[in-house]
Protein backbone atom coordinates (compact mmCIF):
# COMPACT_ATOMS: atom_id res chain seq x y z
CA UNK A 1 0.00 0.00 0.00
CA UNK A 2 2.79 2.40 0.88
CA UNK A 3 4.56 1.61 -2.43
CA UNK A 4 1.43 2.33 -4.36
CA UNK A 5 0.78 5.67 -2.74
CA UNK A 6 4.38 6.75 -3.36
CA UNK A 7 4.28 5.87 -7.05
CA UNK A 8 0.93 7.56 -7.48
CA UNK A 9 2.13 10.77 -5.83
CA UNK A 10 5.28 10.77 -7.98
CA UNK A 11 3.20 10.47 -11.15
CA UNK A 12 0.94 13.34 -10.11
CA UNK A 13 3.95 15.55 -9.44
CA UNK A 14 5.47 14.73 -12.81
CA UNK A 15 2.28 15.69 -14.64
CA UNK A 16 1.84 18.95 -12.72
CA UNK A 17 3.02 22.15 -14.53
CA UNK A 18 6.02 23.85 -12.87
CA UNK A 19 5.48 27.05 -10.93
CA UNK A 20 7.72 29.93 -12.15
CA UNK A 21 9.36 32.76 -10.22
CA UNK A 22 11.58 35.80 -10.94
CA UNK A 23 14.89 35.40 -9.14
CA UNK A 24 16.90 38.54 -10.05
CA UNK A 25 16.70 41.64 -12.26
CA UNK A 26 19.67 43.68 -13.45
CA UNK A 27 19.47 47.16 -15.07
CA UNK A 28 22.59 48.20 -17.02
CA UNK A 29 24.64 45.75 -14.96
CA UNK A 30 23.27 46.90 -11.58
CA UNK A 31 21.05 44.60 -9.54
CA UNK A 32 17.69 46.22 -8.92
CA UNK A 33 15.78 43.20 -7.63
CA UNK A 34 16.55 39.96 -5.81
CA UNK A 35 14.03 37.56 -4.37
CA UNK A 36 15.29 35.98 -1.14
CA UNK A 37 12.71 33.21 -1.18
CA UNK A 38 10.61 31.65 -3.91
CA UNK A 39 7.24 33.30 -4.20
CA UNK A 40 5.18 31.92 -7.03
CA UNK A 41 3.11 33.84 -9.52
CA UNK A 42 3.69 37.28 -8.02
CA UNK A 43 4.15 40.64 -9.78
CA UNK A 44 6.81 43.10 -8.72
CA UNK A 45 7.54 46.57 -10.03
CA UNK A 46 10.67 48.75 -10.27
CA UNK A 47 11.16 52.27 -11.67
CA UNK A 48 14.39 52.98 -13.54
CA UNK A 49 16.10 56.09 -14.93
CA UNK A 50 15.97 56.76 -18.66
CA UNK A 51 19.59 55.67 -19.18
CA UNK A 52 19.01 52.26 -17.50
CA UNK A 53 17.68 50.80 -20.73
CA UNK A 54 19.46 47.40 -20.73
CA UNK A 55 17.59 44.88 -18.51
CA UNK A 56 18.37 41.26 -17.69
CA UNK A 57 15.74 39.02 -16.08
CA UNK A 58 16.83 35.83 -14.29
CA UNK A 59 14.06 33.36 -13.52
CA UNK A 60 13.39 29.72 -12.58
CA UNK A 61 10.63 27.17 -11.90
CA UNK A 62 9.73 24.60 -9.24
CA UNK A 63 9.60 21.04 -10.48
CA UNK A 64 10.35 18.05 -8.27
CA UNK A 65 10.25 15.37 -10.95
CA UNK A 66 12.91 16.79 -13.32
CA UNK A 67 14.01 20.35 -12.31
CA UNK A 68 16.86 20.52 -14.82
CA UNK A 69 14.87 19.61 -17.91
CA UNK A 70 12.30 22.36 -18.30
CA UNK A 71 11.01 24.48 -21.12
CA UNK A 72 10.50 28.22 -20.63
CA UNK A 73 8.60 30.74 -22.64
CA UNK A 74 8.78 34.43 -21.90
CA UNK A 75 8.00 37.81 -23.34
CA UNK A 76 8.31 41.51 -22.50
CA UNK A 77 4.94 43.16 -23.04
CA UNK A 78 5.40 46.68 -24.34
CA UNK A 79 8.35 45.49 -26.37
CA UNK A 80 6.98 42.24 -27.90
CA UNK A 81 3.72 40.32 -27.94
CA UNK A 82 4.89 36.87 -29.03
CA UNK A 83 6.44 34.33 -26.71
CA UNK A 84 10.08 33.27 -26.81
CA UNK A 85 10.53 29.54 -26.15
CA UNK A 86 13.81 28.04 -24.92
CA UNK A 87 14.87 24.84 -23.25
CA UNK A 88 16.51 25.02 -19.89
CA UNK A 89 17.27 28.80 -20.32
CA UNK A 90 16.90 30.77 -17.11
CA UNK A 91 17.75 34.37 -18.22
CA UNK A 92 16.56 36.90 -20.81
CA UNK A 93 18.21 40.21 -21.75
CA UNK A 94 16.66 43.25 -23.48
CA UNK A 95 18.73 46.25 -24.61
CA UNK A 96 18.07 49.78 -25.89
CA UNK A 97 14.62 49.94 -24.39
CA UNK A 98 12.77 53.20 -24.84
CA UNK A 99 11.19 55.03 -21.92
CA UNK A 100 7.85 53.46 -21.04
CA UNK A 101 6.12 50.67 -19.07
CA UNK A 102 7.01 46.98 -19.61
CA UNK A 103 5.82 43.71 -18.09
CA UNK A 104 8.02 40.65 -18.20
CA UNK A 105 6.10 37.32 -18.14
CA UNK A 106 7.49 33.79 -17.88
CA UNK A 107 5.90 30.32 -18.08
CA UNK A 108 7.44 26.83 -17.73
CA UNK A 109 6.64 23.20 -18.54
CA UNK A 110 8.28 19.86 -18.03
CA UNK A 111 8.58 16.97 -20.47
CA UNK A 112 5.27 15.56 -19.23
CA UNK A 113 3.32 18.60 -18.06
CA UNK A 114 1.53 21.46 -19.71
CA UNK A 115 2.56 25.10 -19.48
CA UNK A 116 2.01 26.93 -16.27
CA UNK A 117 -1.47 28.36 -16.03
CA UNK A 118 -0.43 31.69 -14.49
CA UNK A 119 2.85 33.36 -15.49
CA UNK A 120 5.21 35.09 -13.10
CA UNK A 121 5.31 38.82 -13.84
CA UNK A 122 7.74 41.66 -13.28
CA UNK A 123 6.86 45.27 -14.14
CA UNK A 124 9.49 47.74 -15.21
CA UNK A 125 8.98 51.48 -15.75
CA UNK A 126 11.74 53.41 -17.53
CA UNK A 127 11.31 57.11 -16.87
CA UNK A 128 11.50 59.67 -19.61
CA UNK A 129 14.54 61.99 -19.65
CA UNK A 130 13.79 65.34 -18.02
CA UNK A 131 13.80 67.12 -21.38
CA UNK A 132 10.86 64.97 -22.49
CA UNK A 133 8.82 65.43 -19.33
CA UNK A 134 5.73 67.59 -19.29
CA UNK A 135 7.06 70.05 -16.77
CA UNK A 136 10.22 70.61 -18.80
CA UNK A 137 8.23 71.12 -21.99
CA UNK A 138 6.01 73.59 -20.15
CA UNK A 139 9.10 75.49 -18.95
CA UNK A 140 10.56 75.48 -22.47
CA UNK A 141 7.30 76.76 -23.96
CA UNK A 142 7.03 79.43 -21.29
CA UNK A 143 10.65 80.42 -21.89
CA UNK A 144 10.09 80.60 -25.64
CA UNK A 145 6.98 82.67 -25.05
CA UNK A 146 8.91 84.97 -22.75
CA UNK A 147 11.69 85.29 -25.33
CA UNK A 148 9.15 86.13 -28.01
CA UNK A 149 7.55 88.77 -25.78
CA UNK A 150 10.98 90.12 -24.88
CA UNK A 151 12.02 90.22 -28.53
CA UNK A 152 8.83 92.05 -29.46
CA UNK A 153 9.38 94.48 -26.59
CA UNK A 154 13.01 95.08 -27.60
CA UNK A 155 12.07 95.41 -31.25
CA UNK A 156 9.33 97.90 -30.46
CA UNK A 157 11.84 99.80 -28.28
CA UNK A 158 14.36 99.83 -31.13
CA UNK A 159 11.77 101.08 -33.60
CA UNK A 160 10.61 103.76 -31.16
CA UNK A 161 14.23 104.72 -30.45
CA UNK A 162 14.95 104.91 -34.17
CA UNK A 163 11.85 107.00 -34.73
CA UNK A 164 12.74 109.24 -31.79
CA UNK A 165 16.33 109.61 -33.05
CA UNK A 166 15.02 110.53 -36.48
CA UNK A 167 12.70 113.08 -34.91
CA UNK A 168 15.52 114.46 -32.74
CA UNK A 169 17.82 114.67 -35.78
CA UNK A 170 15.17 116.56 -37.71
CA UNK A 171 14.59 118.96 -34.84
CA UNK A 172 18.35 119.31 -34.30
CA UNK A 173 18.80 120.23 -37.94
CA UNK A 174 16.00 122.75 -37.67
CA UNK A 175 17.50 124.22 -34.49
CA UNK A 176 20.96 124.27 -36.07
CA UNK A 177 19.63 126.16 -39.07
CA UNK A 178 17.73 128.55 -36.79
CA UNK A 179 20.84 129.03 -34.64
CA UNK A 180 22.96 129.69 -37.72
CA UNK A 181 20.45 132.29 -38.89
CA UNK A 182 20.44 133.81 -35.39
CA UNK A 183 24.24 133.98 -35.34
CA UNK A 184 24.28 135.65 -38.74
CA UNK A 185 21.72 138.20 -37.53
CA UNK A 186 23.63 138.86 -34.29
CA UNK A 187 26.88 139.28 -36.18
CA UNK A 188 25.13 141.67 -38.51
CA UNK A 189 23.82 143.61 -35.50
CA UNK A 190 27.30 143.84 -33.96
CA UNK A 191 28.66 144.93 -37.34
CA UNK A 192 26.02 147.62 -37.70
CA UNK A 193 26.56 148.81 -34.11
CA UNK A 194 30.29 149.04 -34.77
CA UNK A 195 29.66 151.00 -37.97
CA UNK A 196 27.23 153.35 -36.23
CA UNK A 197 29.74 153.93 -33.44
CA UNK A 198 32.37 154.61 -36.10
CA UNK A 199 30.05 157.21 -37.65
CA UNK A 200 29.61 158.86 -34.25
CA UNK A 201 33.36 158.79 -33.70
CA UNK A 202 33.84 160.40 -37.12
CA UNK A 203 31.32 163.12 -36.29
CA UNK A 204 33.15 163.84 -33.04
CA UNK A 205 36.42 164.05 -34.94
CA UNK A 206 34.91 166.55 -37.38
CA UNK A 207 33.68 168.53 -34.40
CA UNK A 208 37.20 168.64 -32.96
CA UNK A 209 38.47 170.10 -36.23
CA UNK A 210 35.99 172.96 -35.96
CA UNK A 211 36.40 173.56 -32.25
CA UNK A 212 38.64 176.45 -31.20
CA UNK A 213 38.32 175.76 -27.50
CA UNK A 214 41.13 173.54 -26.22
CA UNK A 215 39.08 172.08 -23.35
CA UNK A 216 36.21 171.25 -25.70
CA UNK A 217 38.62 169.63 -28.11
CA UNK A 218 40.12 167.47 -25.37
CA UNK A 219 36.64 166.41 -24.20
CA UNK A 220 35.65 165.52 -27.76
CA UNK A 221 38.82 163.46 -28.24
CA UNK A 222 38.20 161.62 -24.94
CA UNK A 223 34.60 160.85 -25.96
CA UNK A 224 35.80 159.71 -29.36
CA UNK A 225 38.28 157.36 -27.71
CA UNK A 226 35.60 155.91 -25.40
CA UNK A 227 33.30 155.27 -28.34
CA UNK A 228 36.11 153.58 -30.25
CA UNK A 229 36.83 151.26 -27.30
CA UNK A 230 33.15 150.19 -27.30
CA UNK A 231 33.15 149.80 -31.08
CA UNK A 232 36.22 147.60 -30.81
CA UNK A 233 34.28 145.17 -28.57
CA UNK A 234 31.51 144.81 -31.16
CA UNK A 235 34.08 144.43 -33.95
CA UNK A 236 35.79 141.55 -32.17
CA UNK A 237 32.44 139.91 -31.35
CA UNK A 238 31.24 139.69 -34.95
CA UNK A 239 34.69 138.45 -36.02
CA UNK A 240 34.86 135.70 -33.38
CA UNK A 241 33.43 132.18 -33.60
CA UNK A 242 31.35 132.62 -30.46
CA UNK A 243 29.09 135.63 -30.18
CA UNK A 244 28.87 135.53 -26.38
CA UNK A 245 32.53 136.00 -25.45
CA UNK A 246 35.62 137.75 -26.81
CA UNK A 247 39.29 136.91 -26.46
CA UNK A 248 40.22 139.60 -23.97
CA UNK A 249 43.97 139.34 -24.49
CA UNK A 250 43.64 140.13 -28.18
CA UNK A 251 41.20 142.92 -27.37
CA UNK A 252 43.61 144.63 -24.91
CA UNK A 253 46.39 144.58 -27.52
CA UNK A 254 44.10 146.24 -30.08
CA UNK A 255 42.89 148.78 -27.52
CA UNK A 256 46.45 149.74 -26.53
CA UNK A 257 47.36 150.23 -30.16
CA UNK A 258 44.45 152.59 -30.77
CA UNK A 259 45.10 154.60 -27.60
CA UNK A 260 48.78 154.99 -28.50
CA UNK A 261 47.86 156.16 -32.00
CA UNK A 262 45.50 158.77 -30.58
CA UNK A 263 47.55 160.11 -27.65
CA UNK A 264 51.16 159.46 -28.57
CA UNK A 265 52.90 162.71 -29.46
CA UNK A 266 56.18 163.24 -31.19
CA UNK A 267 57.64 164.90 -28.10
CA UNK A 268 57.27 161.88 -25.83
CA UNK A 269 57.98 158.20 -26.24
CA UNK A 270 55.58 156.15 -24.10
CA UNK A 271 56.01 152.37 -24.37
CA UNK A 272 52.95 150.18 -23.90
CA UNK A 273 53.46 146.61 -22.64
CA UNK A 274 50.69 144.00 -22.58
CA UNK A 275 50.90 140.75 -20.58
CA UNK A 276 47.41 139.25 -20.68
CA UNK A 277 46.79 135.54 -20.01
CA UNK A 278 44.30 133.91 -22.39
CA UNK A 279 40.76 134.35 -21.07
CA UNK A 280 37.39 135.56 -22.32
CA UNK A 281 34.64 137.89 -21.10
CA UNK A 282 31.04 138.30 -22.10
CA UNK A 283 29.92 141.47 -23.83
CA UNK A 284 28.61 143.21 -20.69
CA UNK A 285 31.81 142.80 -18.69
CA UNK A 286 33.99 143.36 -21.76
CA UNK A 287 32.52 146.82 -22.44
CA UNK A 288 32.64 147.93 -18.79
CA UNK A 289 36.20 146.69 -18.18
CA UNK A 290 37.35 148.09 -21.55
CA UNK A 291 36.03 151.54 -20.74
CA UNK A 292 37.66 151.33 -17.31
CA UNK A 293 41.05 150.36 -18.80
CA UNK A 294 40.63 153.08 -21.41
CA UNK A 295 40.11 155.73 -18.74
CA UNK A 296 43.10 154.58 -16.67
CA UNK A 297 45.39 154.51 -19.74
CA UNK A 298 44.23 157.88 -21.01
CA UNK A 299 44.71 159.29 -17.51
CA UNK A 300 48.29 157.93 -17.54
CA UNK A 301 49.03 159.46 -20.96
CA UNK A 302 47.63 162.82 -19.88
CA UNK A 303 48.96 163.21 -16.35
CA UNK A 304 51.60 160.60 -15.43
CA UNK A 305 54.44 161.87 -17.65
CA UNK A 306 54.11 165.67 -17.47
CA UNK A 307 57.80 166.16 -16.70
CA UNK A 308 59.10 163.07 -18.57
CA UNK A 309 59.91 162.48 -22.21
CA UNK A 310 59.89 158.70 -21.88
CA UNK A 311 57.79 156.23 -19.92
CA UNK A 312 56.34 152.78 -19.70
CA UNK A 313 52.73 151.71 -19.18
CA UNK A 314 52.04 148.00 -18.65
CA UNK A 315 48.78 146.12 -18.59
CA UNK A 316 48.66 142.67 -17.00
CA UNK A 317 45.66 140.43 -16.54
CA UNK A 318 44.45 136.91 -15.89
CA UNK A 319 41.85 134.74 -14.20
CA UNK A 320 42.32 132.78 -10.98
CA UNK A 321 39.32 130.60 -10.21
CA UNK A 322 36.47 132.92 -11.15
CA UNK A 323 38.23 136.20 -10.24
CA UNK A 324 39.52 138.44 -13.04
CA UNK A 325 42.45 140.64 -12.07
CA UNK A 326 43.70 143.55 -14.22
CA UNK A 327 46.82 145.50 -13.24
CA UNK A 328 47.73 148.78 -14.98
CA UNK A 329 51.06 150.25 -13.92
CA UNK A 330 53.18 153.22 -15.05
CA UNK A 331 56.52 154.69 -14.03
CA UNK A 332 55.28 158.23 -14.04
CA UNK A 333 55.01 160.71 -11.21
CA UNK A 334 52.42 158.68 -9.32
CA UNK A 335 49.07 159.57 -7.86
CA UNK A 336 47.67 159.83 -4.36
CA UNK A 337 44.76 157.43 -3.74
CA UNK A 338 42.81 159.91 -1.60
CA UNK A 339 43.19 162.65 -4.18
CA UNK A 340 42.01 160.27 -6.91
CA UNK A 341 38.83 159.29 -5.08
CA UNK A 342 38.04 162.91 -4.22
CA UNK A 343 38.82 164.22 -7.72
CA UNK A 344 35.76 165.70 -9.51
CA UNK A 345 37.04 164.88 -13.00
CA UNK A 346 34.92 162.88 -15.43
CA UNK A 347 37.65 160.28 -15.88
CA UNK A 348 37.92 159.51 -12.17
CA UNK A 349 34.12 159.39 -11.88
CA UNK A 350 33.91 156.96 -14.80
CA UNK A 351 36.60 154.69 -13.32
CA UNK A 352 34.75 154.44 -9.99
CA UNK A 353 31.37 153.99 -11.70
CA UNK A 354 32.62 151.26 -14.02
CA UNK A 355 34.26 149.40 -11.12
CA UNK A 356 30.86 149.41 -9.35
CA UNK A 357 29.17 148.11 -12.52
CA UNK A 358 31.59 145.20 -12.54
CA UNK A 359 30.89 144.65 -8.83
CA UNK A 360 34.61 144.73 -8.35
CA UNK A 361 37.25 146.56 -6.37
CA UNK A 362 39.88 149.04 -7.50
CA UNK A 363 43.06 149.82 -5.56
CA UNK A 364 45.76 152.41 -6.21
CA UNK A 365 49.28 151.81 -4.93
CA UNK A 366 52.87 152.79 -5.59
CA UNK A 367 55.55 150.40 -6.83
CA UNK A 368 58.07 149.12 -4.30
CA UNK A 369 60.94 150.64 -6.27
CA UNK A 370 60.88 153.84 -8.25
CA UNK A 371 57.94 156.09 -8.95
CA UNK A 372 54.61 155.63 -10.62
CA UNK A 373 51.17 154.27 -9.90
CA UNK A 374 49.58 150.83 -9.94
CA UNK A 375 45.85 150.38 -10.55
CA UNK A 376 44.57 146.92 -9.54
CA UNK A 377 41.03 146.01 -10.64
CA UNK A 378 39.46 142.72 -9.51
CA UNK A 379 35.96 141.41 -10.23
CA UNK A 380 34.11 138.10 -10.49
CA UNK A 381 33.77 136.65 -13.97
CA UNK A 382 30.23 136.03 -15.18
CA UNK A 383 29.73 132.59 -16.75
CA UNK A 384 26.54 133.40 -18.66
CA UNK A 385 26.31 135.78 -21.55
Amino acid sequence: IHDYNFQKEKKIRADTAPKTFIREVFASGTQVFKQSEVVNNTSTKVVLKYNSNSIEFKFGALNYADPLRLFYKYRLLGFEDSWNVDFNLRAATYTNLKPGSYTFEVLAKSMRSEWSEVPSKFEVVIEKPFWLTLWFLVIVLLSLGLLVVLYIHVRIGQLEKKKLKQLVDEQTNELTEALSEKEVLIKEIHHRVKNNLAVISGLLQLQTFQSKNEDVTKALVDSQNRIQSIALVHEMLYQSETLAYIDYGAYINSLLKKIKEMYQSGEKNIELISEIDPFSLNINQAISSSLLINEVLVNAFKHAFTNQNEGVVSVKGGVSGDIVTLIIADNGKGINEEEFYSAPSLGATLIKTLANQLRGEIKISEPTKGTGAIFTIAFKKEMNS
